[in-house]
């Protein structure tokens, strides 16, 4: 499984095009890992409905700020995949990036 981690904080204008890049992967064994860093817009509004529409997406909120590296930190923390990909919240993922990197990964040498 890779897991895809996306740490966010006020990004509801990119967000869900964000998300909807990593559901659209051609590799399909993914969860997405979405850490909010306690928004203060409606990024987490739009997490909520974005997770009821795909199981592989697993939302969490940090009770407080806790500043942008640990928050990515706290995304590794949630993620079970055994590779993992941090994609920016502004950023988006071609749908066949995964499934082109994974024999890479592989590869011993």
């Amino acid at each position: 499984m890779v897991s895809i981690l996306i740490p966010v904080y006020n990004r509801e204008s990119f967000i869900e095009e964000t998300v909807q890049s990593s559901i659209k992967q051609t590799y399909n064994d993914i969860e997405i890992i979405i850490v909010d860093n306690k928004s203060t817009d409606n990024t987490w509004n739009i997490l909520k409905e974005l997770s009821k529409k795909d199981i592989r997406i697993k939302i969490f909120q940090n009770e407080i700020n806790i500043g942008p590296v640990r928050n990515w930190k706290r995304c590794i923390n949630e993620a079970s995949g055994e590779y993992g990909k941090i994609l920016w919240s502004d950023d988006l993922i071609a749908p066949e990036f995964i499934e082109k990197a994974i024999p890479y990964l592989e590869r011993e040498d």
